[in-house]
């Protein structure tokens, strides 16, 4: 996947020096709708990369693409908890708050669950049970554990912040508390509790935005290297902490010091750099279409090639990657659209 790797990086290089040369930098900079809404573009595909590695065997040198499943879905808390925030201050926010956001995340969902159902059943011929069995045993198809903590960290911001007060975080905090608590007595994947602490991390951003802020502002520099040691720590840490942790303890608190550290490494860059151009925002408003579906394109592609995309030589493998990047793209753009379409019916008439 080493072209692949190369478009993301020309993309983000763009996005730099556009942002540098155009004069919109430091304009359009800080933790505005439309730069983040850009990043979570660059996100959900480095995500989608984190997950393809596994399925190829090139790969650009220096760093790992797996490493980005952690900063990225962090980083995606991270932003949803500080939006959530500064969003509340409209008036009448709270009005029709639960129907908005649980329709915004269920109907691309269950547009995904009909795709599945189709490649499993109609290509594979697995039995429905099968089907329900993977949400019985915490591995729900395609990554689609964040759906599920996407609707409970809704429902904690909801539940806390109606009466904004000094005390909504702790509910949020214990709420999020509680969720780790029983994913832990399950012994579900740590995927399912490993980055969710990084939405009250968000949360507590948003709510001291302007101190933070001016802080980040005045000290940019310093602030910018703190951020970058910390990530780099996190990502080496593996190496130092081995006679720490045993087993799958070690990659835990890799995995939550890589989420923390990469979404504060992104509040920290986007203060003075504005990424929004056609590409990045084009991609950060199909960004949660392009989590859901990536998985189902992979796993079509990796029926088609038998044996697994791993299989197939160097070259082929490239061409199977870009394949992939493009189908995503226009699949969660289709069900982008078809689900915008549904959510505002659905909403209007259960919004008055």
């Amino acid at each position: 996947m080493q072209v692949v790797s190369l478009l993301l990086y020309i993309v983000i290089i763009y996005s730099i020096f556009n942002s540098i040369t155009t004069g919109v930098g430091i304009d359009g900079a800080g933790l505005t709708i439309d730069n983040t809404t850009a990043v979570k573009g660059i996100l959900a595909v480095s995500i989608m990369y984190s997950h393809l590695a596994g399925h190829t065997s090139y790969f650009m040198p220096l760093f790992s693409f797996t490493a980005m499943g952690s900063i990225g879905v962090g980083a995606f808390f991270f932003l949803s908890g500080y939006g959530l925030v500064m969003a509340s201050h409209e008036k009448d926010y709270f009005h029709g708050y639960l129907p908005k956001h649980l329709l915004k995340i269920l109907i691309p969902y269950f547009l995904l669950l009909i795709c599945w159902l189709v490649l499993m059943q109609g290509v594979y011929g697995t039995p429905f049970s099968d089907f329900l069995q993977s949400f019985i045993m915490g591995d729900p198809i395609s990554n689609s554990w964040y759906v599920f903590a996407c609707l409970y960290c809704y429902f904690l911001f909801w539940l806390g912040y109606r009466t904004y007060t000094n005390f909504s975080i702790f509910i949020v905090a214990i709420g999020l508390a509680l969720w780790i608590i029983l994913f832990l007595q399950l012994k579900w994947p740590d995927w399912w509790y490993k980055t969710i602490c990084c939405f009250a991390i968000g949360l507590i951003w948003g709510m001291n935005a302007e101190k933070i802020d001016a802080f980040i502002w005045k000290h940019y520099i310093s602030m910018l290297i703190l951020a970058l040691v910390l990530l780099a720590l996190a990502y080496i840490s593996p190496k130092f902490l081995k006679s720490f942790f045993i087993g799958d303890s070690l990659w835990l608190v890799n995995d939550i010091a890589m989420g923390i550290s990469g979404a504060l490494l992104i509040g920290v860059v986007l203060q003075r750099l504005n990424i929004a151009n056609p590409i990045t925002s084009f991609l950060g408003k199909i960004s949660y279409c392009l989590y859901l579906f990536h998985g189902f394109v992979i796993e079509c592609y990796e029926n088609v090639a038998r044996g697994g995309i791993i299989s197939l030589s160097h070259w082929q493998q490239e061409g199977i990657s870009v394949l992939i990047l493009v189908s995503t793209i226009l699949i969660a753009w289709v069900m982008q659209c078809l689900s915008n379409k549904i959510t505002q019916k659905a909403i209007r008439k259960l919004v008055r």
